[in-house]
């Protein structure tokens, strides 16, 4: 059985991979070229550590073309899945009861030189019909009166201060994502399936790139269409298909027995579930129930995921 950690994690951290330089192994006074030999000559004993060297070397030189890791957050609405994603980044996004993300929200977090931009397809800010057909919408406008920019098929919002300070206030990122929510879907409670883009980038960033989707229902809401749960599901489908994908499932510490990646990810073999709120219960004892549960959930599965983290509400 996997164990489940009882340590609630106040603030998980992600570090970039270090880059490994190439090595040389000839040994100090060797004349140049001398160590250029058939790997069959080297002795047994160090033909494995040589080969591990320069598989080392190779990936290096080629680590620009390896591929970002992605995750694909998802879970029921309110389950937390927004703060998880913020404390792994550090990235202030909006949350708090209700649907705070209503648009897929593709982060691209990269190691380089500062950036920080959001930006959505110029499509769905257009008029679609009649002789305007084409034309920039009155939620466009909206948008680059808000500071946003319209180039090569997107509005583009910079989110740092003219002297390029990093990072952005804890309210910009919130702000704007607020803004162009709004702009494509409205002000109430409609989720649509037009991705945001956050590329946020700097020398202490990780390269990875981190998709937060709207919150799985189980009924619609006022002001919602009688479809819009299975809407929301098909968007959850479409982005955890791709095998390559690794699913962060979140899940409050009350509905923890719902892996609802198991349709795309049947062995779980690239779900991570995170259980969160678990410390909203009154008492230790309560927590201590609640654990133990957790810790008896897998073997009542046919596969377990990856594993089961705990995380602590900020």
């Amino acid at each position: 059985m996997q164990q489940v950690s009882q340590q609630l994690v106040s603030q998980p951290e992600v570090t970039a991979t270090p880059m490994v330089p190439k090595t040389s192994m000839m040994p100090a006074g060797r004349a140049a070229g001398s160590h250029h030999r058939n790997m069959s000559q080297a002795p047994a004993n160090l033909a494995g550590p040589v080969v591990a060297v320069n598989q080392c070397s190779a990936i290096s030189s080629q680590r620009d073309e390896l591929p970002i890791p992605r995750i694909v957050a998802i879970g029921d609405q309110s389950a937390g899945k927004s703060t998880v994603v913020s404390r792994i980044l550090n990235i202030p996004l909006p949350s708090g009861i209700g649907p705070s993300t209503r648009t897929p929200l593709h982060i691209a977090s990269r190691l380089g030189p500062a950036k920080a931009e959001l930006s959505v397809p110029e499509q769905p800010l257009l008029m679609a019909q009649g002789d305007q057909a084409g034309r920039e919408s009155w939620e466009g406008s909206k948008l680059r009166s808000l500071g946003w920019r319209r180039e090569s098929g997107r509005y583009i919002k910079g989110l740092l201060l003219v002297d390029g300070q990093w990072p952005p206030g804890p309210e910009v990122v919130k702000t704007a994502v607020c803004e162009v929510t709004i702009a494509v879907a409205g002000e109430w409670n409609l989720m649509v399936d037009v991705e945001l883009r956050l590329d946020w980038q700097s020398d202490t960033t990780p390269n990875l790139d981190i998709i937060d989707l709207p919150g799985l229902v189980l009924m619609p809401v006022a002001g919602q269409p009688d479809d819009m749960p299975q809407q929301i599901q098909s968007m959850v489908d479409k982005y955890i298909l791709d095998k390559d994908t690794l699913i962060m499932c979140v899940l409050s510490g009350v509905d923890f027995d719902r892996y609802d990646s198991s349709k795309s990810d049947g062995d779980l073999s690239r779900t991570l579930v995170v259980i969160t709120k678990l410390d909203f219960y009154r008492s230790a004892e309560e927590q201590l129930c609640q654990l133990r549960c957790l810790q008896e959930h897998p073997d009542n599965l046919d596969h377990t995921p990856i594993d089961v983290v705990v995380v602590r509400h900020p």
